[in-house]
């Protein structure tokens, strides 16, 4: 029951629409971006990671600090 509700307060601070705005301002490859992305969400770098990769945004391996752009992450060109 506490993954749903951390999943519904990251749904609700951090909505798919808001994110694909901030895409085209920030590489979410780049730590430096994340930290200040999650900044303006007003979340942790952990909730803000664990959106991006529920939505398949971005790969992450927790041993390494290496962040790759996953499968359905948005262009960066606007369209």
């Amino acid at each position: 029951m506490e993954w749903q509700a951390q999943y519904f307060a990251s749904c609700l601070l951090m909505p798919k629409h808001i994110l694909e705005e901030k895409r085209y301002k920030y590489d979410l490859t780049n730590w430096k971006d994340l930290y200040k992305m999650k900044d303006e969400f007003g979340v942790t770098i952990s909730n803000l990671v664990h959106r991006l990769k529920s939505l398949n945004w971005i790969v992450h391996d927790p041993n390494s600090k290496q962040i790759y752009l996953g499968e359905a992450v948005p262009s960066r060109k606007k369209e």
